[in-house]
């Protein structure tokens, strides 16, 4: 199992198959009382990456302790978006500008 450390907090990565909130099927889930986010592993890979990046703002906003943002879907959509979009168009410049980034 993969982790991530996010200030205070040692978040889990785990990929599976279903994951489920309130009995609806979900992309992904950050689990603040277990220190844990899922993703489902069913995912297209693009999508998959977006999905990590949607629930460690989650996480990121959770232990910072933005209260309002840390449950904001329209704002982690747009920030988890915005991640995906800025490795796509620059992954070359990236790639060479920041040997030591982690989530590129």
């Amino acid at each position: 199992m993969n982790y991530i450390k996010i200030g205070w907090m040692k978040c889990r990565i785990k990929y599976k198959n279903k994951i489920y909130l309130e009995n609806e099927e979900v992309d992904g889930l950050f689990i603040p009382r277990k220190n844990l986010i899922l993703i489902n592993k069913s995912l297209p890979q693009d999508i998959k990456l977006k999905t990590l990046y949607h629930e460690l703002f989650h996480a990121i906003f959770f232990v910072f302790g933005r209260v309002e943002e840390w449950q904001d879907e329209t704002l982690i959509e747009t920030l988890a978006s915005a991640m995906l979009n800025i490795k796509k168009s620059n992954k070359k410049r990236l790639i060479k500008s920041a040997q030591k980034t982690i989530f590129f």
